[in-house]
């Protein structure tokens, strides 16, 4: 895995270095340094210490689990073949699970190698921006200042390092993004991907169905009016889209209209336990201030950098989330005039589609992630008409080395106590754990050569059933025998010693609690923070 990781950095240096010598008569020699510079910052960041930090996040770990065993046995924890929608943590969507399955299918259940996807396609996602961008011929300054603004950014940082199943939205939005600016070159391929791009964003995250019929037609608008498509091409448009989205409506037949779950070709169509209506705002009583409260809540989390998630934002940065939303404000007001950029306007549109989900999906990093992403090209824009103020070398020389210091210590806090910092504040007990130690913790258990472990730590303690999703990815258990793992390894605690050989797992603190079990041989281990004292009979 380290072997693909190497190769993926020098390959993505490589683009970067080609780029900046085939358009060098385009940039300035200091927007090269800093674009060269930011870039292989992202690089770096986002391809280093993918099994190491973060920490695994319970929902990642059923994605995580599910791949794998889709690579090794063709079905998830659920034994679904090809599922539409995965069952798992209440529901998940498919897309990166099966993105990752080639990367289980050869490297078996390593945490690096499935992160390794999503951290790749952000990273060449933001590079073919960049390129973009350039093609476009937009001006020099304000590539520089996109390029800035999200190799700089936290919530992007963080998105990009682990692979929850909604968090591969965001390289795929930039990419829509991309292909969009590259159609206006009037060839209709780009065109046709962006649509594609559009349609397979439905199996990324269903959070983001309220606006994707918007999007789709007002990219098709916009298409149509400077003359990239014209009603045939709609057509066409509409056909592909129907066709890839054929398994989404039987999913929404079975989900929403009381049809039984049934196979479709060679996908599994099933019901979930749970819609996701909790992510939308209450509709019960007064709408209106329902939206107001959760524009304000919206607003306020863009502007500190805090959505009280760990695994999404890392409070502490509220001074760059505020400047890059100032910034944004002042592309956006900068540009409102110019009329026959067709660009900026591409931009208006889109951000104009993501309005239901800003109005009526609740506000967090991850419900709004393509709500950043656009804020973002708006930041890049505004710090590129700073850039284009004439004079004020003082004030552009300020915030760079702001943004600059910023990123570096945020990287520096990352990679040296964000995984142990997460799991303290672990917002439900038992749902964040170092992946590392917890696999070496199960071995050192297994070592003690007994039948039955008690008090087994690694569960999620607020889902009373199917939560053994951490043991899933450790013991690389077969999905017939899932069952079998619950049966040994227990998390609760007998009142008495159990015949037959087993092991009790007692937090430190507690064992005065248990003094029926001193007799026992005890060994202390540790993990994610704790401190255990196993006592064992063989």
């Amino acid at each position: 895995m380290r072997i693909l990781s190497t190769l993926a950095i020098l390959f993505l240096l490589g683009l970067i270095l080609i780029f900046l010598v085939k358009s060098k008569r385009y940039f300035r020699i200091w927007q090269k340094f800093i674009m060269g510079g930011i870039l292989t910052f992202l690089i770096f960041f986002e391809l280093e210490g993918l099994g190491k930090v973060p920490g695994l996040f319970g929902d990642e770990a059923f994605n995580f689990y599910n791949s794998w065993s889709l690579a090794h046995f063709g079905v998830d924890s659920n034994l679904l073949h090809n599922p539409i929608y995965s069952i798992s943590a209440g529901g998940q969507s498919i897309f990166y699970e099966w993105l990752a399955v080639p990367f289980m299918k050869l490297f078996g259940m390593n945490l690096a190698a499935y992160r390794f996807p999503m951290a790749f396609l952000t990273v060449l996602s933001v590079i073919f921006l960049v390129f973009v961008l350039y093609k476009s011929k937009v001006s020099p300054k304000i590539i520089t200042g996109i390029t800035v603004s999200f190799s700089t950014a936290e919530w992007l940082l963080i998105y990009g390092h682990w692979a929850m199943d909604c968090n591969i939205i965001v390289p795929m939005f930039i990419f829509m993004i991309g292909f969009a600016l590259l159609s206006f070159t009037k060839n209709k391929i780009y065109g046709y991907v962006t649509i594609i791009l559009i349609d397979l964003m439905s199996y990324c995250y269903v959070g983001i169905w309220i606006s994707l019929p918007f999007l789709f037609v007002g990219i098709l608008w916009f298409f149509c009016k400077y003359g990239m498509f014209n009603k045939k091409d709609i057509y066409y448009s509409v056909f592909i889209s129907v066709l890839l989205l054929i398994p989404v409506f039987c999913y929404i037949l079975v989900q929403f209209m009381g049809v039984k779950p049934f196979k479709f070709l060679w996908f599994t169509v099933v019901s979930l336990s749970q819609t996701r209506n909790g992510s939308l705002i209450s509709f019960n009583g007064n709408i209106i201030n329902s939206v107001i409260s959760n524009l304000a809540s919206g607003i306020g989390q863009l502007i500190t950098g805090d959505d009280s998630w760990i695994y999404t934002s890392i409070p502490g940065y509220a001074l760059i989330y505020f400047l890059m939303f100032l910034l944004a404000v002042y592309g956006a007001g900068r540009v409102i005039r110019e009329k026959k950029n067709a660009i900026v306007k591409f931009l208006y549109i889109v951000s104009i589609s993501l309005l239901p989900l800003v109005l009526f999906v609740q506000a967090n990093f991850t419900h709004w992630s393509v709500v950043l992403i656009t804020l973002y090209v708006w930041a890049g824009i505004g710090l590129g008409k700073v850039f284009e103020a004439t004079g004020k070398k003082m004030l552009k020389s300020i915030i760079l080395i702001m943004i600059f210091l910023v990123s570096v210590n945020f990287a520096h806090y990352f990679f040296e106590s964000y995984t142990d910092a997460e799991i303290n504040a672990n917002q439900i007990p038992s749902y964040i754990i170092d992946f590392n130690s917890s696999k070496n913790f199960v071995r050192e258990l297994d070592n003690l050569h007994v039948k039955t472990y008690y008090g087994f730590p690694l569960y999620n303690s607020d889902r009373p059933s199917n939560n053994i999703e951490f043991l899933e990815c450790i013991k690389h258990q077969s999905p017939y025998k899932i069952n079998e793992l619950e049966k040994r390894y227990q998390s609760s605690i007998p009142s008495q010693i159990m015949s037959g050989s087993a092991a009790y797992i007692i937090p430190e603190n507690q064992v005065n609690n248990y003094g029926y079990l001193k007799s026992l041989s005890k060994k202390t281990l540790k993990v994610n923070n704790q401190v255990y004292i196993v006592f064992y009979k063989n």
